[in-house]
């Protein structure tokens, strides 16, 4: 799993289980969700904004996520994040997701941000 791609993950985290949108931060996932969650640090997301996604929905970055191996291992890439958007899910992760640890905000900052450095300089 590579950082700052998007991946669809049919995982049992879910009741009934079923594919859901994902933003890869190393072994963190982030979920996109067509409604937004009753907890701080929902990012509206339109489509075409993240690899992936065809309609409005709001990525949930008040929680973050883990998938056993094997569900890992059927993960379809959808494609790497533009440098924008990344850019803005580090701004909703350190300015509004005071629901997460800080080791978790301060992780998913420091693994977005130098890859939305390298991606908006290339």
């Amino acid at each position: 799993m590579i950082a700052g791609r998007v991946y669809r993950i049919h995982t049992t985290l879910v009741d009934p289980p079923k594919e859901k949108i994902v933003l890869c931060v190393g072994t963190l996932f982030l979920w996109f969700n067509t409604d937004p969650r009753r907890r701080p640090a929902q990012l509206p997301v339109k489509p075409g904004e993240a690899p992936g996604i065809s309609r409005n929905c709001y990525l949930d970055c008040g929680r973050v996520t883990v998938f056993p191996p094997l569900e890992l291992a059927t993960a379809k890439d959808q494609g790497a994040c533009m440098p924008q958007f990344l850019l803005r899910v580090i701004d909703e992760i350190k300015n509004r997701a005071t629901t997460l640890a800080t080791l978790h905000r301060r992780q998913i900052a420091e693994t977005l941000g130098p890859l939305a450095e390298a991606r908006s300089s290339s």
